[in-house]
């Protein structure tokens, strides 16, 4: 069993690390922990608190995920923030953006993000977003071990 997140193991996230990723927009950078760390101007643990789609007057659709945060690693304090995430569920029409991070109600997850004024993007699409599971995991690695690895790398900043 892998507890080191960016090892040589092949979970979910190891693998969203260690290869590049094809998408219809071109190649997504593979970004490190380092990386994630570094571009983040905001690092939260928190839960999500609600999900609304809305169309921008460019007539994109997006997401906006309001996020409680329950652990700041990162950034400036807050108790509530909103991730603006590419694509959605808009009057019974659903636009996917290959890459990007999804969200679901009252789930837990590490984000790490970029923007101050509130609302925040994912840095790296589905590379900046880890769930903690019920049983206390980020994928494979115990939640205490990840946070660690995060603290590691903040430290040598």
């Amino acid at each position: 069993m892998c507890f080191n997140l960016f090892s040589s193991c092949t979970s979910k996230a190891d693998i969203a690390n260690q290869v590049l990723s094809q998408s219809s927009s071109g190649l997504v950078e593979k970004l490190t922990l380092d990386d994630l760390v570094s571009r983040s101007d905001a690092i939260v643990v928190g839960k999500v608190a609600s999900i609304l789609s809305k169309q921008e007057a460019n007539g994109n659709v997006v997401t906006l995920v309001s996020v409680s945060v329950q652990q700041l690693l990162k950034g400036e304090s807050r108790k509530e923030l909103v991730i603006r995430v590419p694509g959605g569920n808009l009057n019974g029409t659903s636009m996917e953006v290959e890459g990007a991070a999804k969200f679901q109600a009252g789930e837990t997850a590490i984000v790490f993000l970029e923007g101050t004024n509130g609302t925040f993007n994912i840095i790296g699409g589905f590379q900046g977003k880890f769930n903690v599971s019920g049983d206390n995991y980020v994928d494979k690695v115990p939640y205490p071990e990840f946070i660690g690895q995060i603290m590691d790398v903040l430290a040598k900043q």
